[in-house]
């Protein structure tokens, strides 16, 4: 098995395969800091921080929920005011 390259600051692993819903989400250090996910429709993305119960936020586009999962995690959280509850997890 080939191990897959981590180029980006935030990888959506196994994005883009066909069949696959969702993946870790892993720091180009090799971090693992969560998982994403997609909706029943397969249109919009959703990031679940490790050991949260639900997603912290979505995105209809992978490129913009990655940047988001960035500065969720450079401590943005503000950034998301409708999407992120800083008590729910």
């Amino acid at each position: 098995m080939r191990k897959q390259a981590l180029r980006h600051p935030v990888n959506l692993i196994d994005f883009g395969k066909t069949g696959v819903g969702g993946g870790d989400v892993i720091l180009k250090d090799g971090t693992v800091v969560g998982r994403w996910d997609t909706d029943e429709s397969d249109a919009i993305y959703g990031f679940i921080p490790t050991d949260w119960p639900q997603a912290a936020f979505h995105s209809p586009f992978a490129f913009d929920l990655a940047d988001k999962i960035g500065k969720f995690l450079a401590g943005e959280k503000t950034m998301f005011p409708s999407d992120v509850s800083t008590t729910s997890h």
